[in-house]
């Protein structure tokens, strides 16, 4: 128990110093992305990295691959991330309970310890993972957007276009039994679970939400996540220089995609 509070203060750290970051950046004059290097990998210049580009649909692996598992709490962006992952390689991206296809998609969407042990026997009866991407949100935020879905839902709104009530906010945050608190504890323990589960350095990749949709750290972290999805035999990803384009579309410009886009891929024009 100390060992998972460890964690998660661990993380808070991580989050509230990125948040930090995040009000100096909206201080400052936008300014496109710098030149970094992952590993031996060097990021294309700054002169073409933001290409124009149009999306298209993505597409099944034809030949079997071994997906990473994407896991968040809901409400942290998992939708964004799997489109953005869509874009980057070509190949969809689905949850743990699609059925039939999990070896022919590039990652599997799971919000597990939260959605239950049904959910994990379905991750151990149908594959042996060897990696994750791990998408952190800060619960301040995280669990008012979970609320907004479950909202939604129950009011046959589209998804992700409606904030609830303050009136429904308050009953859902006051709620001893799925409240607030109730789902502190459970973004706890689901950070905990995944920080344990993929300890090693090379099995779990960190991303947070709040570096995604920044308009300085965005691009470089679809980079970092194309790089990640990129080590799967099999996948391979779009040529770096045009993911600062991909982002600006499917991040930054969110809501205002098509469905086709949605789940789509960069065509260059």
């Amino acid at each position: 128990r100390r060992r998972g509070t460890l964690l998660v203060a661990l993380a808070a750290t991580l989050l509230l110093s990125t948040s930090v970051c995040w009000r100096c950046f909206d201080q400052m004059t936008p300014q496109r992305p710098q030149p970094e290097l992952y590993g031996t990998r060097k990021l294309s210049s700054v002169d073409s990295v933001w290409q124009d580009c149009e999306l298209s649909p993505a597409s099944y692996s034809e030949t079997p691959i071994r997906p990473v598992l994407l896991a968040s709490y809901p409400g942290s962006g998992s939708q964004m991330t799997r489109n953005l992952m869509s874009q980057m390689t070509g190949l969809h991206t689905e949850s743990i309970w699609s059925a039939g296809t999990h070896d022919r998609v590039v990652a599997i969407k799971t919000h597990y310890p939260f959605s239950g042990e049904d959910e994990h026997l379905e991750l151990l009866e149908n594959r042996q993972f060897d990696r994750a991407i791990l998408v952190m949100r800060s619960p301040l935020h995280t669990i008012p957007s979970f609320f907004n879905q479950i909202y939604e839902k129950r009011h046959g709104l589209p998804s992700h276009t409606q904030r609830g009530t303050e009136e429904e906010w308050i009953k859902f945050r006051d709620n001893p039994q799925w409240g607030f608190e109730h789902n502190v504890n459970q973004y706890e323990l689901m950070i905990t679970h995944w920080m344990e589960q993929f300890s090693l350095r090379n099995r779990l990749l960190i991303v947070t939400y709040e570096t995604l949709v920044n308009e300085k750290s965005g691009p470089t972290q679809s980079m970092r996540i194309a790089e990640w999805l990129q080590r799967t035999e099999g996948v391979e990803a779009m040529n770096e220089q045009f993911i600062p384009c991909i982002w600006d579309k499917v991040v930054r410009s969110r809501g205002r995609l098509s469905e086709a886009e949605a789940d789509g891929v960069l065509t260059v024009k």
